[in-house]
């Protein structure tokens, strides 16, 4: 017992609770924050305002060009301090400008494209102006996780969040949407002048580094760019069923049906993306630790897998009764969905989103990118077809063929790379 309290105690000194119990805040949070949006606005509204945020994430999905994956990745490695802020300020360049063409992509299709969604292009011109500010502040955040500041980053991801359940209140009891959307601004730019002042210091040395080498450039940019290329194509599953069921389901309520469906179901992998948060830079400090990281492996697997099986259990066995009491009987015909995302997240937990992440530490980001381009195809094809068929229920069951396919593809791929291709020799021995 004494190890398992030296070994918690181990934890909470590196900040490990930081980030999840904030996590479990700020998750919490934004799951009333949408019960409160859905309880204060109609279907109909709730549809329009689901639909644009649709489109709004499918086009952020360019995200900066996944710079700030590439900060996590080479910021992370024992470099000097100098490089690591030559790696910020190339980043935050090609961030603020690829994001700045967001934008415009944003105010094109919101004013060219009439979208199949009552009301949908309205509130998509209002959130034009969010893909920098949202860059800016994941570039923060990302800054404070580089420095191992996990407390820090949690502050400002609380702050973000509840200010973010703050404007809906205040947007949902005037009733009206376009108030939810321009307070969503005021939300993202004050964590942000928060993290500027306590990054003060840092800001300083990012602005006076040396511009990198073309070579290092073309080798961040690579790892950048793939890394997007498979978050992206990860998200789409997400994303897609929702832009589907607006095209090719007429009615204005089956966006909103299906949408809260997933709230609780896709809320809770913020659990696994928590641990991954915490667990990446010790991975990639290890990378070639190989007996560290297959015992650590195990270890992540198996209590992900004891914890999510009870969790998932419990979503289905009591989904009417959650519709009921959180969402209100008129959304009592997202239930079919709701337990079909409630297994899939029971996948998803357990093997998708750790395994994916660990191989992302391990550098397997061409296989990642195999794996997320196969699973995508298949995504697309299936929910096309089975949402024609049986309606949003078919983009359930999409997401839970998706989900077992990806870890099929994937654990296998893991367990194989533990034991053959990781290196004995041990660079450097850092514990978790």
């Amino acid at each position: 017992m004494s190890n398992l309290n030296k070994y918690i105690k181990k934890l909470m000194d590196k900040g490990l609770f930081h980030i999840f119990g904030a996590n479990i805040i700020n998750k919490i949070i934004l799951f009333f924050n949408n019960a409160v949006i859905v309880r204060l606005v109609t279907i109909q509204e709730f549809s329009a305002y689901s639909y644009a945020n649709n489109i709004l994430s499918i086009v952020l999905l360019l995200n900066g060009l996944g710079v700030t994956s590439g900060l996590l990745q080479f910021c992370s490695s024992n470099i000097p301090k100098g490089n690591k802020a030559s790696y910020e300020k190339y980043a935050y360049k090609i961030g603020v400008i690829s994001n700045l063409i967001i934008t415009l992509m944003i105010l094109i299709i919101s004013v060219i494209i009439k979208l199949p969604v009552d009301s949908s292009n309205g509130l998509l011109l209002l959130m034009s102006g969010m893909p920098v500010l949202s860059f800016i502040l994941e570039y923060v955040m990302i800054k404070f996780r580089t420095n191992l500041q996990n407390d820090k980053f949690s502050y400002i991801n609380t702050i973000n969040t509840v200010l973010i359940f703050l404007s809906t209140i205040i947007g949902g009891l005037i009733g009206d949407i376009d108030t939810i959307i321009m307070l969503r601004y005021v939300s993202t730019i004050i964590p942000i002048i928060v993290a500027y002042l306590w990054l003060k210091k840092d800001i300083n040395q990012i602005t006076r580094a040396k511009v990198l080498l073309k070579s290092t450039k073309s080798e961040f940019m690579k790892f950048s760019i793939t890394s997007l290329t498979n978050n992206a194509l990860s998200q789409i599953l997400y994303l897609f069923d929702i832009f589907l069921i607006g095209i090719l389901i007429t009615d204005n309520t089956s966006v909103g049906i299906y949408r809260t469906a997933t709230l609780i179901p896709f809320t809770l992998n913020f659990i696994p993306l928590s641990i991954a948060t915490f667990i990446y830079p010790y991975f990639v400090v290890n990378s070639n630790n190989k007996r560290w990281l297959i015992k650590n492996t195990k270890r992540l697997i198996s209590i992900m897998a004891l914890f999510n099986i009870i969790i998932s259990l419990v979503l289905v066995i009591f989904a009417p009764l959650i519709i009921r009491l959180l969402f209100g009987q008129q959304y009592i015909e997202a239930v079919p969905s709701f337990r079909l995302l409630s297994i899939g997240y029971f996948i998803a937990g357990t093997f998708r989103i750790p395994v994916g992440n660990i191989l992302t530490m391990l550098k397997k980001i061409k296989y990642l990118l195999f794996v997320t381009i196969s699973t995508g195809i298949v995504n697309i094809v299936l929910d096309y077809i089975l949402i024609s068929r049986i309606g949003y229920n078919g983009a359930a069951v999409t997401v839970v063929i998706v989900y077992t396919l990806s870890s099929l593809m994937t654990f296998p791929y893991l367990v194989y790379n533990l034991k053959h291709g990781i290196s004995k020799h041990i660079n450097k021995k850092t514990t978790v």
